[in-house]
């Protein structure tokens, strides 16, 4: 179990690149992805429209303001300095990182030539670059996880880390045995 946590990090140095996809699910990524932006790595920042929660449902039918994590992924990359103008949207209520791959691949054009940086979490990264490498062949997928989250490869000293690589494991194997559920790991 110890190896778990060196086995989900597989991380990459950014390099340029033709997009920078920032994965939903935490907003240290869109913050990461805003850096890698301003330092000049690849011309557009790309986020996906995601499903909103379950439980947003019952506090917006009384009418509590919520942003949307898309609506909230922009505002960090704009407050950071990425311009509208190379703010990209793609998907529609995506649920997975299947569902962003799938999206991001067909409104990318396939990829195939071009080199994507792809932000996501340090415990997310193994499955994150299996997935979106099996959507876009012949495309370079160069993993970028974020440096803002906290990481530590003994993942069971950390109570969220904890969840996160219990989770992640399960999605890694449930993806790998083609055993999806509802839409999508």
């Amino acid at each position: 179990m110890a190896a778990v946590g060196w086995w989900l990090d597989c991380s990459d140095p950014p390099e340029r690149a033709d997009a920078i996809v920032v994965l939903g699910g935490g907003f240290f990524r869109p913050m990461y992805g805003a850096d890698l932006y301003r330092e000049g790595l690849a011309p557009q920042v790309w986020i996906s429209r995601i499903l909103p929660e379950e439980h947003e449902a019952p506090l917006r039918e009384l009418g509590v303001p919520l942003r949307s994590e898309t609506a909230l992924n922009r505002i960090i990359l704009l407050k950071k300095g990425v311009p509208a103008k190379d703010i990209r949207l793609y998907g529609q209520d995506v649920n997975s990182t299947r569902d962003e791959a799938a999206s991001f691949a067909r409104e990318f054009g396939g990829g195939r030539g071009r080199t994507i940086l792809l932000v996501t979490s340090r415990y997310h990264a193994r499955r994150a670059r299996l997935i979106f490498r099996g959507r876009l062949p012949g495309s370079r997928v160069i993993v970028c996880p974020t440096p803002y989250e906290t990481f530590d490869r003994r993942w069971w000293r950390h109570k969220g880390l904890t969840f996160a690589a219990a989770t992640e494991t399960l999605k890694l194997l449930n993806y790998l045995t083609g055993s999806f559920f509802g839409r999508g790991a």
